[in-house]
Parts: structure tokens; sequence; C-alpha cells
């Protein structure tokens, strides 16, 4: 009976002057009042009310927009993204549905992270990161579904502790203790952690963050029409506020003047769980701005070793780096080689961080490499020997039984280490300068077709 009464009042003020997106029946509109108020779990801080009682976005007005009236203006980013569709290629992750639980925040926050990790750390667009927002919603605020929370406590959380894979603590839109993760989490973390966080009010830095790195983590406020979204672009026709909401934005079009943004209703709502809205509606971007993040990459050799637990090695890295790489321009082509480092080898370090006997024999095959890396510059570097390279070649056929899907991955790096036996660090990178190595590159940005 509510949803006949609203959807009548939409309907009405819809016909009055139609708007860019289509109303009708959803999953999220057909369920009770209170529900979707509790799925609303963006807690505002005390300046963010401020901005939004400022902005009166309780008191929400329908606009005239009329489009491509601006001036055009030169910008560092392109004029459309959508990290869906980049060149055929899908970055992000699939959707999911928060239920009836103020959880938005965990979601959000993890939908971003999870494509960030596919962009800037796998480079691989079918990688499948699955993250455990009950653990992060859970351990990160604790039973908040009646109440919520806000981005920075779910970055700061993802930051200090990060956050295990789904199956170490599966969903449930319910109130549940955070010991009902796994016992080993802190050890199945990982890699998936944010080395730092961000925030911006400007919609050309949003815009070039999203082209540039992936999406970003935003807010906005809901009105009643909102539950009805049925696909289009959304602005505000009728109804009361209802809340605020956490939300993945994963692109933008400035010729249609909108953000696209990926939801945690389920694919029951909206354009299969997906929507549009139009810049400025809602607060989206004037109001909340947007929150970026940084993936900790074990690509990094720091960040690798330190995952790993090799605190010596990363202590000697670390000073290597300070005096010698980060100084020559040798050494700054080797550290954007090892950072764009393609994707699938993510699943090497994912096993050794997993499996204590495996890391325990891929260090003693480590110690050689990392003794020439000490004294590259020594009088008499040392040489790498055939038999440092045998050793190595063994863990990584030890590795490519523990996961045969990468092992024509290995086997060409087995095939590439063997030309450089009997050379020292400093002859290799000559070597790779010689060669002219270029890591893969990132997606291109171009501009999608209108839909």
């Amino acid at each position: 009976m509510v949803e006949s009464t609203e959807f009548k009042k939409l309907i009405t003020e819809y016909r009055k002057r139609p708007a860019r997106w289509r109303p009708g029946s959803t999953q999220i509109a057909r369920k009770p009042l209170a529900v979707r108020k509790r799925m609303l779990g963006l807690k505002p801080t005390r300046s963010l009310l401020r901005r939004i009682k400022a902005a009166k976005l309780d008191q929400p007005v329908r606009r005239v927009r009329r489009l491509g009236t601006g001036l055009a203006v030169s910008t560092s980013y392109p004029n459309a993204w959508d990290w869906r569709n980049v060149d055929g290629k899908d970055w992000t992750t699939p959707i999911r549905n928060q239920g009836g639980c103020g959880s938005c925040v965990a979601f959000g926050t993890l939908a971003a992270f999870e494509a960030r990790q596919k962009i800037q750390v796998f480079r691989y667009p079918t990688a499948s990161p699955n993250l455990s927002e009950a653990h992060l919603f859970f351990c990160g605020c604790g039973n908040c579904c009646g109440t919520g929370w806000f981005f920075t406590d779910a970055l700061e959380y993802l930051k200090k502790y990060g956050v295990p894979p789904e199956d170490c603590f599966p969903y449930v839109d319910s109130d549940t203790p955070c010991s009902d993760t796994c016992d080993d989490w802190e050890d199945r973390v990982g890699y998936n952690k944010i080395k730092s966080w961000d925030h911006t009010m400007d919609t050309d830095e949003m815009k070039e963050w999203i082209a540039s790195d992936g999406p970003l983590v935003g807010g906005m406020a809901v009105y009643t029409d909102f539950f009805y979204y049925t696909g289009g672009i959304y602005e505000y026709v009728s109804g009361s506020l209802e809340g605020y909401h956490a939300i993945a934005v994963v692109g933008y079009d400035d010729d249609q003047e909108c953000w696209i943004c990926k939801n945690s209703w389920g694919t029951g709502w909206g354009e299969n769980g997906w929507f549009r809205i139009g810049y400025g509606e809602s607060g989206i971007d004037s109001v909340y701005g947007m929150y970026s993040m940084d993936p900790m990459d074990p690509c990094e050799g720091e960040e690798s070793l330190k995952l790993l637990g090799y605190q010596e090695v990363f202590s000697t890295l670390r000073e290597f780096r300070g005096r010698y790489l980060l100084r020559t321009e040798s050494g700054r082509e080797y550290i954007n080689a090892v950072r764009r480092n393609p994707g699938p080898l993510w699943r090497v370090y994912s096993l050794l961080a997993f499996d204590k006997d495996l890391r325990k024999k891929t260090m003693t095959a480590l110690a050689p490499f990392i003794q020439s890396v000490q004294t590259m510059h020594d009088p008499k570097p040392k040489v790498l020997s055939k038999a440092d390279f045998s050793r190595a070649e063994k863990v990584i056929d030890a590795i490519i039984n523990r996961e045969p899907r990468i092992r024509k991955e290995l086997t060409q790096v087995k095939q590439e280490m063997r030309k450089y036996q009997g050379k020292d660090a400093k002859q290799i990178v000559r070597m790779l300068r010689r060669e002219s190595f270029r890591p893969p590159p990132r997606p291109v940005p171009r501009r999608l077709d209108d839909e």
C-alpha cells in the first residue's frame, strides 16, 4: 500500500515534466519503509551535517538541467570514463547485496578497493578479489546495522588491519559478533590493505582520479523516488529525504553530465545494480566529496618483503632503494618495471603469504639474489651462479605444482632467468636497458560511445 501511494505521487510528478530516468517497481521499493531506511547507513559527521544543512539537502527542489551549455574547457582527463568497459574489459567486481543492514559504507569501500586492486595491482581484468564486508563492518564498527558508519573509519580500519577474503567471514544482513571471523584472519589478510587514502571536493580532481587510478568511494542523500529507479540518469523528482547512503563511483560522462556508480542493493534494482546520477544531484559531489585509496602492492620490492615477513631483507632493500635505485635513471626504470609487473604473478605472492613451508624455501632461494643486490656497487659484485638459479627454479616448480593455472607465466619466468646466469646485478640492469624493456601500460583512456 505504501509503495502504491508513493509510486502514484512519483508518476504524477514525472508526467508533469519527464526526467532522464525511468521509475518503476523494484525489489527495494517493495520493502517496508523501515527496512529501506535501515539500509541507508552513511552516518554523517558534524562537519558533513553542516554542509548538508547549507546545501539544503533536506529541502529538495527539482532542478532544470540544460545539457551542453557550458564552455569547452581543456582538462587532463578524458571526456568520459567507465571502468566496466575499458577497451571491452571490465575492471569492476560483481554487484553485491547488503540486505536490510546499514552496512553500505563497508560495501562501497570494498567495491572501490577491489576494483583498484584489479587495476593498480593485479593489472588483470579477469582477477576476482572478493573480500569480507562482514569483517570490515562488524569488526571495524561493531553492531552497527541500525546506526551506520562513516568513510574515514572504514578507510582507517582498512589501512591499519586490512580485510580477509569473503569466505573467512561470510556476510549476513544482521548484527554479527566480530568473533565469528575465522581464527587465522590476520594471516589471510595478506596484501588486502591500503597504504593511504585521500579526500577531494574538487570535481575535476574526482574525474582525474577515477580515470587514472580507479573507482572512488562517495556518498549521497537518498530521497523516496530513488528506491523506484530502474534506469537512466537519476535526478530528483519527488519525495522526502530518507537518509544518507555510500556507493562506489566507477566512471563519469561529461556529455551526459553524470556519474556512473555501483550500488549494493542487488541486481534487482537500477541498471542491474548500477546507476547513473546527474552531476550535483543529491549532493554526491558538492556535499560529500569522494575518497581515493592507495592499495598495498606486493609487486613493490619493499611491500612484498614486508608482507612476507622478511624484515631483514626489507631493511636491506629499503637502504638499497634509497641509496641507489631512487637516485639513478636505471634504478627508477627498475622500480617502474617491478611496480607494473603483470597480474598473474599475484597468485604467487598470495601463496607465499599463506604457506610457511613454501615461504621458507623461497627465502632460501632468494638469498643469493639479495646478496647480489647488496654487492651491486662493490668492486667485485656477487655473480649469480648456475646453482643459484637451479635452487630458484625448484621453488618455481613447487609453486607451479600448487597453482597450475599460472604454469605458462612461471615457465616463461624460468626461461628469462637463464640468460642472467653468470651475471651480477649491475650487469643484469645493463642488459635490461639494452633490451629497452618496457612494462605493459595501463589501459589507455578513451571516450565511450553514448548508450
